[in-house]
């Protein structure tokens, strides 16, 4: 079977150009990671709009005066200093 022709880039003394294929690996991978971040972007802003609004929602003091009795949410209004 006959291999096709490659165009392999080699220096001038005839060995492969590693450094060559090495900084385009490096510009391939920046430019996928690129695309990657800017598609989890999109996907992440409503994420942290939600978890923001539901550990709001959570850390709410009840509408009825009643007080809070899980350790999480005692600890963290403890952390917060009195107006």
């Amino acid at each position: 079977m006959i291999t096709p022709h490659q165009n392999i880039r080699r220096r001038t003394n005839g060995s492969i150009d590693i450094d060559f294929y090495r900084e385009q690996g490096l510009v391939e991978r920046r430019a996928v990671m690129a695309a990657f971040f800017k598609g989890a972007r999109k996907v992440a802003k409503p994420l942290i709009a939600v978890a923001v609004a539901v550990t709001a929602v959570y850390l709410a003091p009840a509408t009825n005066g009643a007080p809070r009795n899980d350790v999480a949410a005692a600890n963290i209004y403890a952390a917060i200093p009195a107006r």
